[in-house]
Formats: structure tokens, sequence, C-alpha cells
């Protein structure tokens, strides 16, 4: 059996981060242009050629990480230049008939209500100066009951129809710890894929201790056929929305959605069985997560490493004035109190 391959391919320096870092986003053709060239790269490192990818006609999803209803500054979701950049790549380098952005925000002040979260966030005017056919707010689409019959807690999910009905989807995280999973890459990026409502409550699983568990069901739904993970400014500390941004430049690509999020959990510091979602993906053979076997290409993980400052879920004594009471609290209550009081 051939090893899955994962390439790691580094922007030089870009205009726009010292700002960007600062708290203001201002684009530059070409810091764009130099993204699109690294997202290339690592795209032809890990596959050869889009053509291997997407048949002539076929209609592409890409699927950012739109979380939240935030601005670029908040790093909080995919940097808008790195929407644009492969978008444009993914239409200039391929014979897709159509072109799509979509997801569905799952947290924040409007919570699964896409159209402000693309706007506010940047994404919808840089997905269609990239030339996207069109960006997709999944919550004004049908849904479909999809059963998952090898799931272990999440056996039965209503999904998105534009997500189901594209004939190639192409996963596009961003590289950020997570107060609940520890990081948040391509695995918790289906998120997005299903409405914030579910009969059986599973639907956010937030109470859950096995998130972890619930995100390897997910992706049982349908495999990415490519994950391109943005990590030209990744997110450290208190992630997934209060956190620290930090300059990496790096695009990082594969087929295998569980190679890639265990290469990018090695670059952020961690050894990938430490993250629930990639080690129960691993263990159900989903995908790979020992790095010595799969083919690395392009810059070695060791030689871009960063120790990511890790998030903390205690709310207790984190705030001066506030008394924090906890009783048999469940770990997603931890992790709820600790992000909602980050915020402010």
């Amino acid at each position: 059996m051939a090893k899955p391959k994962v390439a790691v391919a580094k922007a030089g320096a870009l205009k726009g981060n010292a700002e960007f870092m600062g708290g203001r986003f201002v684009r530059y053709d070409e810091d764009v242009a130099a993204i699109k060239k690294t997202v290339a790269e690592a795209v032809e490192l890990a596959v050869g050629s889009l053509d291997k990818i997407i048949q002539p006609g076929d209609r592409v999803l890409i699927k950012p990480n739109l979380a939240f209803q935030a601005p670029p500054e908040s790093h909080a979701v995919v940097d808008p230049r790195v929407v644009e950049a492969v978008a444009a790549y993914v239409k200039e380098n391929s014979r897709a008939a159509e072109v799509w952005v979509g997801d569905n925000p799952s947290l924040g002040k409007q919570v699964g209500r896409a159209a402000p979260a693309f706007k506010e966030s940047g994404m919808e005017e840089a997905a269609l100066r990239g030339g996207a056919d069109k960006v997709i707010y999944f919550d004004e689409t049908a849904t479909v009951e999809v059963k998952i019959p090898e799931a272990k807690v999440f056996k039965c999910a209503e999904v998105f129809r534009p997500f189901l009905d594209a004939d190639v989807v192409i996963n596009l995280p961003k590289m950020k710890v997570h107060l609940a999973g520890t990081v948040t890459l391509g695995l918790k990026n289906w998120n997005g894929i299903i409405p914030n409502r579910h009969p059986s409550a599973q639907q956010q699983g937030a109470h859950r201790i096995d998130l972890g568990q619930k995100f390897a069901d997910m992706y049982r739904i349908r495999k990415a056929d490519l994950t391109i993970v943005d990590a030209i400014i990744g997110m450290e500390g208190q992630g997934p929305h209060a956190g620290t941004p930090v300059e990496m430049n790096l695009i990082v690509a594969g087929q295998d959605t569980v190679a890639v999020d265990a290469v990018c959990s090695y670059i952020m510091g961690f050894d990938p069985v430490e993250i629930p979602a990639v080690r129960i993906a691993a263990t159900e053979g989903l995908g790979e997560i020992d790095l010595n076997k799969m083919e690395l290409v392009g810059v070695h993980p060791d030689c871009v490493r960063k120790v990511f400052k890790r998030p903390n879920d205690n709310p207790v004594g984190m705030y001066r004035g506030m008394t924090v009471l906890i009783q048999q609290a469940t770990p997603g209550c931890y992790v709820n109190i600790r992000g909602s009081l980050d915020s402010f």
C-alpha cells in the first residue's frame, strides 16, 4: 500500500503580515500571488496535478473554516488571501464546470447564519475575486438525513445538500489550537457541514467528552478529495477564537486528511496522538497518523516546527472579580464557559 503523501510549502515574507498580525487586514496583490504560488507548490507536490482529482465538468466545493462571524483580524477564520488564492488556483488549473465556496458557522453572535459571517470575514469578497462561481450559505440550503452505520456516537446527521452534491470537495481549514479539541484542522472542519440543530441533541456535542469521536464519525459521511491547510498565520493560546496569531507562512496539503492533520499537529509542537479526533480516526482506519509511515515532501516538518502555546480550558480563578463555582460540570461546559469569558 502506498504511503500517504503530505506536502509542506513555505511562502516568502508577505508584505501585509505585520499589519495583519497587528490588527489591520490589508490585501496586497503580491501577497495573494505569493500565496497562490505556495498553494500550487504544495498541491502539486502532494498530488501532481489537479486533473487527478477534478474531472472536466465537475462541481468543486471549497469548504473553508468559517466557524464564527468574525473579521479577518480575529485570525479565527481562514485568511481571505488564502481563500482567494485557492479559488483562483482551482479555476485556473482545472476544467471544473463550477467552483463553489460554502460553509456554515457553528459558533459566535450569528450562530448558523452564513451570510453575515461570510461578509464580515472577508471570505465572500475574496472567493468571488478569486473566480469562484458562487458563495453558498449552507444554512439557506436543504439538508439530507445521512445514516452513518459504522459510527460510534454520531450515527445519523443532517447534512447540507451542497456538500453531498459537489463532485469534488476541497477541505480548507486553518491551523489553530482549540479549547475543546486541542487543535482544529481538517477533521474538525467538517463541523460546518451540519446545521446547528438535531433532534438527538448530538449535533454540536459540546457536552460530550467524546467530541473527537463525533468528528471521526462525521468524517465517514464523506472524505475530502484534497485538504489544503491555511497555515499562513496560525493561532496559539486560547483558540479557536481568542488566541494569539503566530506567523508561519506555510501551506500544507494532501489527500489523506488524517495524515495532513497529524503533520500539522506535529508542526504545532504536539504529538499527533494527543489530538483526540486524529487519534480516533487513525485507529478506525480512516487515515494515517504516524509521520514515519508517510511520504513527506517539500519542506520537512522539523524545519518549520514551532511549539504553539496550549489552550487552557479551566475558567476558575482566571478573571479578577469573577467567582466561578463548578459542581459536576461536563468537560464541554468547562470549555464553553472559558471560551465565553475569553471573548470579553
